[in-house]
């Protein structure tokens, strides 16, 4: 029997980044700052058809690297309902959906309704907060059309299953974010007992909880270094005055802000990443 010449069509794709940046003009913004979001899309493109929907200032459309990209013009309003977007879906008609972030719980009961029952629903969480009132509500019933959930380990999941946001731990996914551009340089050595610690100095990302337990480390192996790189600084009062008062200044290296490119150096030396 001949073989057929067509080509196998693959499955198709919508990303969606729901969080707006209205203040944001420059179509290749997002993509150089939250690299990390987003490049591993192309290396998707040998098993899906990706295309990207996100919001910005304006209305805009490109390709790249065969990714098609879709900006629409939007403030950042908690509750909007991006009509033109899921009409935009609807006509794609994909096969998988990946959401960025937990928050969008009455974006995905109306997009449910734009898309046929066969196509499956992926959620990424980004140490979003539990929610509450009636985004508690909300979120259980877009559970319903959610088919996966991708957290960093399956223990940020717990609170979700223990409260009956999520209806089953089958829907997790353990899944370590970050695309990356790091190159390995072997001039650089990695430090016995060197931790690295990258994030939010706030409340949901909870440096003091990562002090609390390298200070008791420290207790055991008086060597051992701990690097923060931070953009936020809210907490970075209570962080400091935590580093005088337990006497871990030789200890603690508090970086702040890197471009990405910088930290490359830091990942490398470290020996240990906290998550």
């Amino acid at each position: 029997m001949a073989k057929s010449d067509e080509p196998i069509s693959k499955p198709k794709m919508a990303y969606i980044s729901f969080y707006a940046m209205p203040k944001v003009t420059d179509a290749q913004f997002k993509l150089k700052k939250f690299a990390y979001a987003f490049d591993f899309l192309f290396l998707l493109q040998g098993t899906f058809n990706v295309n990207v929907f996100d919001f910005i200032g304006k209305n805009y459309s490109f390709t790249k690297k065969g990714i098609q990209f879709t900006y629409f013009k939007q403030k950042n309003n908690t509750f909007f309902i991006p009509w033109r977007l899921f009409k935009r879906v609807r006509k794609l008609n994909p096969d998988v959906i990946y959401i960025q972030g937990l928050g969008y719980s009455h974006q995905i009961i109306v997009l449910k309704r734009f898309v046929n029952s066969s196509c499956k629903i992926i959620v990424q969480d980004h140490a979003n907060q539990l929610p509450k009132g009636i985004k508690r509500t909300l979120f259980k019933i877009a559970d319903k059309s959610v088919n996966h959930y991708l957290f960093t380990s399956k223990e940020m999941a717990t609170p979700y299953l223990k409260q009956g946001l999520i209806s089953s731990s089958e829907k997790i996914t353990e899944c370590v974010e970050g695309s990356t551009h790091f190159k390995y340089q072997p001039t650089i050595k990695k430090e016995p007992l060197s931790f690295l610690w990258v994030g939010r100095l706030d409340k949901n990302k909870d440096p003091i909880t990562i002090l609390k337990a390298f200070k008791k480390f420290v207790s055991l192996h008086p060597l051992a270094t701990l690097t923060m790189i931070f953009e936020n600084k809210s907490l970075l009062k209570t962080v400091t005055s935590f580093i005088t008062l337990n006497k871990l200044e030789k200890q603690i290296k508090l970086i702040g802000k890197l471009r990405h490119k910088e930290m490359a150096y830091w990942y490398q030396k470290s020996r240990f990443f906290i998550g």
